[in-house]
């Protein structure tokens, strides 16, 4: 089977060029280790709170300089536009496990890790990702301006930027270019582990007949988006977990909604509601 596209290849180059890092970086301070950490955990918090629970599930709001934040370290994680990476994880909600689904878990580990951006779409997938609607992020200006000039923000952001600030302690350019593939190699790595093994391993204690799971470390090392059965028993909650779990993106949205930089949080305060019924919007409360 053939690469789907030149994507395909950058993310098999990506990989390559990340492990040969591993073994060519040599005396890299611990400014620069301490820095790539915070970016990964930058990044991370972008697609857990920005890409998925703001845009993807629009389960809260987001002021300019909130959506810029994201939009930043989002762009960093090398994950495409939030308008793609939306369009397709709300084809994948809509057919969770089911045909048209594009990570879907029953055509293999492999398939919903990594495989479904490696190879071409089938028919039906296609189809349904067609058909899915992100007009309401179309319309957003920011997130049009991402799209239009993705590749070179990326560009911009996670070399141009990087580079610049791990200059000003004297690091090596070898060790920024090299450190910069490793990290978003970890990123991509973790993300990618809520369509797999969160689809793969734990519990179910919401709804037994799917396959995505509560993982409590996926929970840790994903920053909250572990809890997966829950998250996909009740889309709509901007907290994807029970309020006593382990949930780093949460605390963050909470922190933002204290600065005033969030707003409309939806959530569910009956973590017991029928199931069939889950996608009705009335069971969710607004925290103002």
């Amino acid at each position: 089977m053939k690469f789907k596209n030149k994507n395909a290849i950058i993310i098999v180059l990506f990989h390559i060029i990340a492990t040969c890092g591993l073994f060519q970086i040599t005396d890299i301070s611990n400014n620069s280790i301490i820095f790539q950490v915070i970016l990964i955990i930058l990044s991370m918090v972008s697609i857990t709170g920005g890409y998925h629970r703001l845009w993807s599930h629009t389960t809260y709001q987001a002021n300019p300089i909130l959506q810029i934040f994201y939009l930043f370290f989002g762009t960093m994680a090398s994950q495409q536009s939030v308008i793609k990476w939306a369009k397709e994880h709300r084809t994948h909600h809509r057919n969770e496990e089911k045909p048209g689904d594009p990570y879907n878990i029953n055509k293999g580990l492999f398939h919903a890790h990594v495989g479904w951006l490696l190879f071409p779409f089938d028919k039906k997938e296609e189809e349904e990702i067609d058909k899915t609607d992100v007009s309401d992020l179309e319309s957003n200006k920011l997130l049009a301006f991402q799209k239009k000039y993705y590749n070179l923000l990326w560009i911009i952001i996670s070399f141009g930027f990087t580079h610049l600030v791990m200059k000003q302690w004297g690091e090596s350019s070898m060790n920024i270019l090299f450190s910069n593939f490793i990290r978003i190699v970890i990123v991509l790595n973790l993300t990618w582990c809520i369509n797999s093994f969160a689809h793969y391993s734990g519990d179910k204690p919401y709804n037994k007949n799917l396959k995505a799971s509560n993982n409590k470390l996926l929970g840790i090392l994903t920053l909250g988006e572990g809890w997966h059965n829950y998250h996909h028993s009740y889309p709509k909650d901007y907290r994807a977990s029970e309020p006593d779990k382990i949930n780093f993106t949460t605390r963050f949205i909470n922190l933002t909604k204290k600065l005033g930089l969030s707003s409309n949080h939806h959530y569910n305060d009956n973590t017991r509601i029928p199931i069939e019924d889950r996608f009705n919007k009335t069971f969710y409360k607004v925290m103002e």
